[in-house]
């Protein structure tokens, strides 16, 4: 027989604590924990002004998915970056020649 034991931890930490573990998290693991944060606080905005089917909720839902297209797009490296800049400079030189 297997049994399961579940145990239950409760910390008190300052928010400027909670704020650098967060940014000490991986890429894919800060865009789960914001999301989870955005459908809570979309949750409680909800709950707080009662809003329904209004315009305001659907202008504020396509904000919301370019905002989600923005952050989930790719990321450019520092070293990309640079890269780029340095052909755009090179390139820049060449027409002005």
């Amino acid at each position: 027989m297997l049994r399961l034991i579940t145990m239950e931890l409760s910390i008190n930490i300052k928010y400027i604590q909670l704020l650098k573990l967060a940014k000490q998290l991986p890429y894919k693991y800060k865009k789960k924990l914001s999301r989870a944060i955005e459908n809570d606080l979309k949750k409680i905005n909800r709950e707080r002004t009662g809003f329904g089917d209004s315009k305001d909720e659907t202008e504020t839902e396509e904000l919301n998915e370019l905002q989600r297209l923005l952050l989930d797009g790719p990321i450019m490296s520092e070293e990309q970056f640079h890269q780029v800049r340095q052909l755009r400079k090179d390139f820049d030189k060449w027409l002005n020649r």
